[in-house]
């Protein structure tokens, strides 16, 4: 790793949209290229929610999609974690994301998606691979609990749908989905 950055992950650092979309237009733009943080110029593009920059980048490069970074970060967590709904979309659309992939956290996108309440993120996520509804983090938590204890409602009733996600799995709390929504009172008014 070089200590230096492409112009591509300097135009995205600085939120100049225009001026990255003009280097990706560039014979090289080196769109793998990975700084001394660990990051590529999409992660980047993701981080500050350059949708148009990242579609670009992916629709040069499918590959870029699966970066991981040194913490275990994907293109797709980057972009969930930075409320960036269109790109997480995009990504999870055109089957280039990893959806699977377990960070250093050992959280799936589908857990940052229920846990920072991105309801549409989720459904596109489980529509797409229902399998991701059955990943169970280190602590023992499941989609079904992060989403039940942020009250995702509709979205806990589609996880539970897809038959993939267990209402019995126990956490290191000693939660399980009912307990949770008991104790969120989620499902109140049903």
């Amino acid at each position: 790793m070089a200590t230096y950055n492409t112009p591509l992950i300097t135009a995205c650092l600085s939120n100049r949209r225009t001026l990255a979309l003009s280097i990706l237009d560039s014979p090289d733009p080196k769109l793998n290229y990975v700084d001394s943080f660990g990051k590529t110029a999409l992660i980047y593009a993701c981080e500050f929610k350059l949708v148009d920059v990242a579609l670009k980048i992916i629709q040069l490069d499918k590959r870029t999609a699966n970066f991981i970074t040194q913490t275990g970060l994907t293109p797709l967590i980057v972009s969930i974690k930075s409320f960036s709904d269109g790109i997480a979309i995009r990504l999870i659309e055109t089957g280039v994301a990893n959806l699977t992939h377990v960070d250093s956290n050992g959280l799936t996108a589908l857990m940052y998606a229920c846990k920072l309440k991105l309801t549409n993120i989720a459904l596109k996520i489980i529509g797409t691979d229902p399998t991701t509804a059955n990943y169970i983090s280190p602590d023992g938590s499941t989609p079904l609990i992060y989403a039940i204890a942020t009250k995702l409602d509709t979205l806990s009733i589609k996880l539970i749908e897809t038959g993939m996600s267990n209402p019995g799995q126990v956490n290191s709390q000693g939660l399980t989905a009912l307990l949770a929504a008991c104790i969120s009172r989620s499902f109140a008014s049903n």
